[in-house]
């Protein structure tokens, strides 16, 4: 399979259609991901388009749909969610420590998904109307929802650092607070930080974390 993945986000070409690069970069996607029995649900595998950002569960022809009408979530390079087993790099992509560090952030917040997706089984359907499974699915969205828009770091991960760092350096709760008010506060508008333990505690707790 050919590495150089550009074409998953030049879905236009300059006349404002689809890419023929990226017709057929989605069903070449579309091949290996139904290929690979890892990565299906039943019929159904994960949407990596920019709206379901991974969460969601459709049939091949409604994910292919999607891909083509709103194109893949950004830096969606390693096909992790769709059997592939070996990390791929784009030759363009920078190898700097501000990289590593990033791919680190993107690795941990992988790493939630995965063990929320365990913890649901192979069962697990995010469209049937039962309390339980709400409960997993909001988490799911809280594991892949920015912490500001561009943010490579999830709400659920920066929450789940701040209660780390409260244990492990026996932060009292209003350290925790002033903590928490001064990156509310510096963080880009409208970020999804909390900004007390209270609600860091009580959020945590409505997702069964």
């Amino acid at each position: 399979m050919n590495n150089d993945r550009a074409w998953m986000y030049q879905r236009l070409d300059s006349q404002g259609c689809l890419n023929p690069a990226f017709l057929n970069g989605v069903e070449n996607f579309m091949e290996y991901a139904i290929s690979r029995p890892s990565s299906l649900d039943g019929i159904n595998i994960q949407c990596p388009c920019f709206n379901c950002k991974n969460i969601k569960f459709w049939n091949a022809e409604i994910v292919k749909l999607h891909l083509l009408k709103k194109g893949f979530v950004r830096d969606y390079y390693e096909w992790d969610r769709h059997g592939e087993p070996d990390v791929v790099r784009q030759s363009g992509e920078p190898s700097s420590t501000h990289y590593s560090n990033t791919q680190d952030r993107r690795d941990e917040d992988n790493l939630m998904y995965n063990m929320v997706m365990d913890a649901a089984g192979p069962s697990f359907n995010p469209e049937m109307p039962n309390p339980e499974v709400q409960k997993l699915y909001d988490i799911l969205d809280s594991s892949k929802r920015e912490l500001y828009e561009g943010c490579e770091t999830s709400q659920l991960s920066a929450m789940a650092q701040m209660l780390s760092l409260k244990s492990d350096h026996h932060w009292s709760e209003a350290c925790f607070d002033q903590t928490s008010q001064f990156f509310k506060g510096v963080l880009p508008q409208d970020n999804t930080f909390f900004d007390s333990f209270y609600s860091t505690k009580k959020y945590m707790e409505e997702l069964g974390v």
